[in-house]
C-alpha cells in the first residue's frame, strides 16, 4: 500500500510484517479528497473521492471495483498514477515524480530481521495450514528463492534505492508508538497513535520470541540479512540480550 497524502504532504511505504495494515487505516482517518491511496486487499472502505482510491468508497463495492477495473486498466482513466501493496521506492518516486518525491516527506516502517522472519514464518504457516519448521524456512530462503513461502522475507526494496536508504524517515516496529507520534507532531496529523488498530494480531503464537532464537538461528537470521542489519544498524544482543539457547 502507498499514501500519497497532498494535504498533509507525505508520502508512506508499506513495508511486510511491520502493523503495515493497521498503519493505513490508521492513517486514513486524516485523508482529504484528492489523496492518493491503495490500501491491502481487506479493499478497506476509506474517507476520500471515489477516483482517489482503487478501494471501495460506496455501498455498491462489487460494482464499484470492476467499474474502476475498467476504466484504470482499459481505459487508462482517470489519469495519474497507480500504487499497489509492498511497491518499491523506486517505482514509487517514478509514479509520483521528482517534485513530490523530493518535496513530500516519504516514510516506511521496519522492524528487525530475527522479529520479523519469526512473524513471516508464522504467518505462512497460518495461510498454508502447514510450513516447514523454522530452520527449514531459513534453509528455503538460502535456497534459489522459488519458493514462495519466503517471498518478501527483506523489505529493503521498499524503502531503498540502489542500496541507499531512499525515504526521510524509517520507524522502528519496536518504538512504532513512539514514531508514530513523533511523526503526527512534525506534520501536524489530527491522530493519536493510541488509536491504532491492530487488525493482524492473533497470528502468532506467544512462545514464538526471538529470545526464543538458537545461537545459531541467530546468526543465520545475521547472514541472510547482513545488507539490512549494516544499514540500520540492527544488534540482535541490543534488542533481546544474548542468546539463551545453544
Amino acid at each position: 500500500m502507498t499514501i500519497v497524502s497532498h494535504s498533509h504532504g507525505y508520502i508512506f511505504l508499506k513495508t511486510r510484517k511491520t502493523a503495515g495494515t493497521s498503519v493505513e487505516k490508521w492513517l486514513s482517518g486524516a485523508l482529504r479528497p484528492g489523496d492518493w491511496i491503495t490500501t491491502a486487499p481487506e479493499n478497506l472502505p476509506l474517507p476520500v473521492g471515489i477516483w482517489d482510491t482503487a478501494n471501495t468508497v460506496t455501498r455498491f463495492g462489487r460494482l464499484e471495483r470492476g467499474l474502476k477495473r475498467v476504466c484504470r486498466y482499459g481505459l487508462g482513466w482517470p489519469p495519474g498514477p497507480r500504487f499497489r501493496e509492498h511497491m518499491e521506492a523506486g517505482a514509487v518516486r517514478a509514479a509520483v515524480g521528482e517534485a513530490i518525491w523530493t518535496g513530500y516527506f516519504s516514510f516506511a516502517i521496519e522492524r528487525d530481521p530475527w522479529d520479523r522472519i519469526i512473524s513471516l514464518w508464522r504467518w505462512r504457516q497460518h495461510a498454508r495450514g502447514a510450513a516447514p519448521d523454522f530452520d527449514g524456512f531459513l534453509d528455503a530462503i538460502e535456497a534459489d528463492g522459488t519458493d514462495l513461502a519466503t517471498r518478501g522475507y527483506s523489505n529493503m526494496a521498499l524503502y531503498t534505492i540502489d542500496g541507499r536508504i531512499a525515504v526521510d524517515r524509517i520507524i522502528r516496529y519496536n518504538d512504532l508508538c513512539g514514531g508514530l507520534a513523533r511523526l503526527c507532531s512534525d506534520l501536524a496529523l489530527p491522530l493519536s497513535p493510541g488509536e491504532l488498530p491492530f487488525r493482524k494480531a492473533g497470528h502468532r503464537d506467544s512462545a514464538d520470541s526471538p529470545h526464543a532464537l538458537t545461537i545459531a538461528q541467530v546468526a543465520r537470521i545475521a547472514r541472510i540479512c547482513a545488507e539490512e542489519i549494516d544499514l540500520l544498524g540492527w544488534d540482535y544482543r541490543k534488542l533481546y540480550g544474548a542468546p539463551q539457547r545453544p
